[in-house]
């Protein structure tokens, strides 16, 4: 249950509309807002010009991306020399737990992420998808809007931090995935980051929402539940698996991860 409480968990609910606005010089809101819904906009060319309260105002360009949070008060406007063109979708998120509703609070009005090209084809799939009609249609919609919102939630996370330290985490993330039955110290991990014991640990933990032990042992529950419940094995042979010869100390770490023991899963 501990690695429960670090995961983000949300589900798109409901969707109001997907458009494709064409440029228009004269085109503009004041004051508009979507009442308990979120709005996703991702501007292809062009610019517009943005206000929101308190006086605070910000330019929109190509590839940029907007993102207002329910009932956020917003004006804009076209350059009426080079009007912007946009898609623009609107829906509601099924936000699960309060830390996944700080996680989408923090995700700024205005963004840009390093691979427009992946973002702008997943926001015209996404309106191709709204405006085909399909049988599976909305479920599709669903899907993209949940990949947009990841995207997002990944580049609010690595705001700030320098990339390759980003990339290194990253690659002892896959690490730690692929080789889960070693054990590593938070110190070996680090170096092979080239990062400082403290400055690793910190950064670990923002983007993961756990420790190194913590992540590890989370890894090695998981995959030792998915070979109980798939009657793979007994409750030894899991332990065994995943890199752990001490049975005991195994359903203790495995009560204390998923709050149920060994034996409950076997099928």
């Amino acid at each position: 249950m501990d690695n429960q409480n670090s995961l983000y968990d949300l589900q798109v609910s409901s969707i109001s509309r997907v458009v494709e606005i064409q440029p228009d010089p004269s085109w503009s809101i004041t004051n508009h807002c979507n009442d308990n819904q979120y709005t996703l906009g991702y501007a292809i060319r062009g610019r517009a010009a943005y206000s929101l309260p308190e006086d605070i105002r910000f330019n929109v360009s190509q590839g940029d991306i907007l993102f207002f949070k329910k009932n956020m008060i917003h004006s804009g406007k076209s350059d009426p020399e080079n009007p912007w063109h946009f898609y623009s979708a609107v829906f509601d998120l099924d936000i699960r737990d309060p830390r996944t509703n700080e996680a989408i609070n923090q995700i700024p009005t205005l963004s840009k992420i390093s691979n427009e090209t992946m973002f702008y084809s997943l926001i015209k799939q996404l309106h191709h998808a709204w405006v085909g009609k399909r049988s599976y249609s909305l479920i599709a919609c669903r899907s993209i809007i949940m990949q947009a919102m990841i995207t997002l939630l990944k580049t609010t996370e690595s705001a700030g931090i320098n990339p390759t330290h980003y990339q290194a985490v990253e690659n002892v993330i896959t690490l730690l995935q692929n080789d889960f039955t070693q054990r590593y110290s938070s110190e070996q991990l680090a170096q092979l980051c080239g990062l400082s014991y403290s400055y690793f640990r910190t950064l670990f933990s923002r983007i993961t929402g756990m420790s190194p032990t913590h992540y590890q042992n989370s890894i090695r529950i998981n995959k030792a539940k998915d070979l109980l419940s798939n009657g793979d094995c007994n409750v030894t042979e899991a332990s065994l698996s995943v890199g752990i010869d001490d049975i005991y100390y195994f359903s203790r770490l495995f009560k204390k991860v998923t709050g149920s023991t060994p034996s409950s899963f076997i099928r």
